[in-house]
């Protein structure tokens, strides 16, 4: 809402992708092979189920432990009629469990081990990046999933959130009461960073529509592992998963000393 009253010209949309989310004990599916304790991706052609354990094994007894489940269907938004929500609306089994008919049964039994009333269906909104994240002459400034509506594309939101909010108490110290001031230090540093990762999804994009075009006829799985390549792996992505936040704003801090500016 925020977003939409300083940027009034950004706006943003259904991607056609639909995230239906729950938690439930780790021992509801722990009898279900290669499930626990391993983090896991299922692939279909028109969806994905993402599931994790929650807890750390080494904090937390067993029985205690809590699982996750992302499961997404994808579809083209312009086929999808009626209203969608972005935050967690009630899902029943039978919604969920339909867009994977044709998962692997791991994947069936699992959604299946999830009791009634326990999903939350959301709608993914993305839009364009922001040039800038301040607005309102220094008096209003977008953080977390505000100020990049990328709809999950890293799985990072709550992460990004955090820096998002540890940098802005760094520069709000830093500037000394200057509110305008330490605004603009904040956007200084984290609007690079955004537009960096919208840049990444661009080729990314780019990556796959290649290899589609150098062969038309490419099976799921060749169709999958080319996805896979594009995004690319740990070590492409180390300044996103890898981040260090506190090493970001000494380094900005230092730069700005060795320039004169104090």
């Amino acid at each position: 809402v925020v977003r939409e009253h300083v940027f009034p010209d950004h706006s943003i949309k259904f991607t056609g992708t639909t995230i239906f989310r729950t938690l439930i004990p780790a021992t509801s599916v722990s009898h279900i092979p290669d499930m626990t304790p391993a983090t896991t991706w299922w692939h279909g052609p028109t969806g994905h189920m993402y599931s994790s354990l929650v807890d750390d094994p080494a904090e937390v007894k067993p029985e205690e432990q809590m699982f996750e489940i992302a499961a997404r269907n994808v579809c083209d938004p312009a086929t999808v009629t009626g209203k969608r929500f972005s935050w967690g609306v009630p899902a029943t089994k039978e919604r969920v469990e339909g867009f994977f008919t044709d998962f692997d049964p791991r994947v069936r039994d699992t959604l299946a081990a999830v009791p009634e009333g326990n999903w939350r269906e959301f709608s993914a909104f993305a839009g364009p990046r922001l040039e800038r994240l301040v607005a309102w002459e220094g008096r209003v400034v977008l953080i977390g999933d505000a100020s990049h509506p990328l709809s999950g594309a890293f799985g990072s939101g709550a992460a990004f959130a955090l820096e998002d909010g540890w940098i802005l108490a760094r520069a709000i110290e830093y500037a000394r009461g200057d509110l305008g001031a330490a605004l603009d230090i904040f956007d200084e540093i984290r609007s690079p960073y955004y537009s960096r990762m919208y840049q990444h999804l661009d080729q990314t994009k780019a990556n796959i529509q290649a290899a589609k075009d150098a062969d038309p006829n490419q099976s799921f799985e060749q169709s999958l592992q080319a996805r896979v390549n594009a995004f690319g792996g740990e070590d492409q992505l180390s300044w996103i998963y890898g981040n260090d936040i506190a090493g970001v704003w000494k380094n900005w801090v230092e730069g700005k000393q060795a320039s004169g500016v104090k």
